[in-house]
């Protein structure tokens, strides 16, 4: 228990037990402040009182004025933080102000409780007095009346309040029933509700299970795309391009054959009925000329004046160049170092005189033999044959300015005429060593050689210019021709 809320019990016990004298006595006050602490310290519950010493003549002691004794007495607590609220020396304020109203209390009930005198009627005759005795009596009749109806009233009262509380508590009792059954009843729907949509949902889950294992799994749907989208496609181009290697590769039939040298055959006889008809009446053979082959030829045409134009100009400006060496030469001559000439004559002769040193035995073949050289001699040889390079280059344009006359060649026309040569000379080749062949093994390998440079020639085709195709296209033909005479010899 606090120390001021249990101070304040011993201040309330104090001013029931003692006189309103005795709290003027300065000595019960210098009690209580001296043993305040020890009270707090040694009590450790609730229970004190404070009681008013008596004095004992018969035992011829007597106590001090103003002691008091302790015994327990239960005390009702107050919260501890409206005593702690305030200080010390207002706590002693606020009992000293409470001491002095319980006194002004005291005295008044004392005044109050004190009997009042009655005043003596006197009688003048036995009536009044009998009148006095039965009015008394009266008064007295209808104040118990009274009484009686203010008990019957009140209890009437407390019968009706306690008839009005029973009746609330009923009201409130039905009240509460009537919320725990709306509850329950929305309990009991709430229930019905979630059981009715987990049903749904079990029923959704099966029939999405069972739609699943109807369909087909995500891995075999990607495995049938990829086999339509990119496996059966290959395949078919795969088999496409194994046809065209098997018809590629397979052998020519003998009736192909035959209808191809019976249709030439037809071909050959019409062109040359054709002709021997135009030679008779003597007229020259037209041939048609499309706008495609005029183009081609105004396109060549074109061409090769540009590339004369720019032959022109080159030997224009090497004309201008070798003008102008002529004119540097006679003006500024080449000065010639006698010295390095006569060294470069010496290194000349040594180099003579070491080649004729050296035995025929030493070469390994044929050929020339190399001469080694020190690092030394190639290095003063190479300065040597530079200076001697540089006189003997001015030297050589003298002398030979006057014959000088570049010649252009034509790379292209030049492999033209030797792709023909080779042509010709293949064909040559070709049907006299098919003439000198035996064995049909060498037939068969000299019918491939043949089919192999038909084939080369006929890449080469497309490389070349449009009036040589014609030439060239005639010769692949007879070399394929040629490569099936000799198949149909080995068969016959």
């Amino acid at each position: 228990m606090p120390k001021r809320k249990r101070l304040k019990n011993y201040m309330e016990v104090l001013l029931n037990s003692i006189g309103s004298k005795d709290y003027e006595d300065f000595a019960a006050w210098s009690v209580i402040k001296r043993v305040k602490k020890n009270i707090i310290a040694s009590l450790g519950g609730n229970f004190v009182k404070i009681v008013k010493n008596k004095e004992n003549k018969g035992n011829g002691k007597e106590k001090k004025k103003g002691v008091i004794e302790l015994e327990p007495v239960i005390c009702d607590v107050e919260s501890e933080e409206e005593i702690n609220e305030k200080s010390d020396d207002d706590f002693f304020e606020e009992i000293k102000h409470e001491i002095k109203e319980k006194k002004k209390e005291k005295a008044k009930s004392m005044i109050e409780s004190k009997p009042r005198e009655k005043k003596k009627v006197v009688f003048t005759s036995e009536n009044e007095k009998y009148q006095y005795a039965a009015d008394f009596a009266k008064k007295l009749l209808k104040e118990r009346a009274k009484k009686l109806k203010e008990k019957e009233e009140q209890k009437l009262k407390e019968i009706k309040e306690e008839e009005k509380e029973y009746e609330e508590s009923l009201w409130q009792q039905q009240l509460e029933m009537d919320r725990i059954n709306l509850a329950k009843r929305k309990r009991v729907d709430e229930l019905v509700v979630k059981r009715e949509q987990r049903k749904l949902n079990l029923f959704k889950a099966k029939t999405e299970m069972k739609s699943l294992s109807k369909e087909k799994p995500l891995y075999k749907k990607i495995e049938d795309e990829y086999e339509e989208k990119v496996v059966r496609p290959e395949m078919e181009r795969r088999k496409t391009v194994l046809i065209k290697k098997r018809e590629i590769y397979s052998p020519v039939r003998h009736e192909e054959i035959e209808n191809h040298i019976e249709k030439y055959q037809k071909y050959i006889d019409e062109k040359s009925k054709i002709k021997s008809q135009s030679a008779s009446r003597g007229e020259s053979p037209t041939t048609y000329s499309s706008k495609f082959m005029s183009d081609v030829i105004e396109n060549d045409r074109k061409e090769r004046e540009k590339q004369e134009y720019m032959s022109l100009e080159k030997k224009l400006l090497a004309n201008k160049r070798i003008e102008y060496g002529k004119i540097v030469i006679e003006h500024f001559p080449p000065i010639i170092d006698k010295q390095k000439k006569q060294e470069l004559e010496e290194s000349i002769k040594r180099i003579d005189k070491k080649r004729e040193i050296l035995p025929k035995s030493q070469s390994l073949s044929h050929r020339a033999p190399v001469i080694r050289r020190s690092k030394t001699t190639m290095k003063r040889h190479s300065r040597i044959s530079s200076e001697s390079d540089s006189s003997s280059s001015q030297l050589s344009i003298m002398q030979e300015s006057s014959s000088f006359r570049p010649t252009r060649r034509n790379y292209l026309e030049d492999q033209k005429r030797l792709r023909e040569i080779e042509a010709k000379e293949l064909l040559e080749n070709s049907y006299k060593s098919f003439e000198s062949l035996e064995k049909p093994t060498d037939i068969h390998k000299y019918a491939k050689n043949l089919e192999r440079k038909a084939k080369r020639h006929e890449s080469l085709l497309k490389s070349l210019s449009p009036l040589s195709t014609i030439e060239a296209e005639d010769n692949v033909n007879f070399m394929i021709l040629e490569s099936i005479k000799s198949k149909l010899s080995m068969l016959l």
